[in-house]
Parts: structure tokens; C-alpha cells; sequence
């Protein structure tokens, strides 16, 4: 999906989670999330990328762009079990 794609969908519903991969087609998943995080009915999204990058880079852009986190290329399924339990966390709150 890209990015235009994915501000039209943003119209019809708000996600819990989306996990952006750093590079789209058509921007980067860096950009969607600076543009997510400026607004406000949408700060709250939780917001994790998939990156190959290292460690340092993908950590020093998680924070500059106030993602939530990120999962390194080749991740393992129960790197998602944390990213569950804070949906269930944001549901319960």
C-alpha cells in the first residue's frame, strides 16, 4: 500500500497498530510516521517499523520520528507477543 493509499484509509477507520516498513514506494515509512505522530487523533497509533538498518540508525529514527518501536529483518513471531500486549494495554486504558 502506499502512502496516499494509506491516508485515504485513515479517513474511514483509526488502527490500533501499523507497522510501516522504511521504505514504500512512494515515501518512507519515516515520513508517514512524522506526518501520524503531528496529528492529534492519530498520535496514539501505535506506530513499529520493519527495517533492515542497523541497530544505532533504526534506534536514533525511532526516536526522532516518536515511533513506538521496530522489528529487525529477519524477526522472529514472538518478537510480536510484546506489540499484542500493548494493544491490550491502549484497549484497557
Amino acid at each position: 500500500m502506499c502512502i496516499s493509499q494509506a491516508k485515504e484509509e485513515l479517513i474511514k477507520q483509526k488502527p490500533k497498530l501499523i507497522f510501516l516498513d522504511v521504505y514504500l514506494p512512494d515515501s518512507n515509512g519515516f515520513e508517514f510516521c512524522k506526518f501520524l505522530k503531528k496529528k492529534k487523533k492519530y498520535r496514539n497509533v501505535l506506530v513499529y517499523y520493519f527495517t533492515g538498518l542497523s541497530e544505532a540508525e533504526i534506534a536514533i529514527k525511532t526516536l526522532e520520528t516518536r515511533a513506538d518501536g521496530y522489528l529487525k529483518k529477519l524477526f522472529d513471531l514472538n518478537d510480536f507477543n510484546e506489540i499484542f500486549d500493548l494493544i491490550e494495554q491502549v484497549n484497557t486504558t
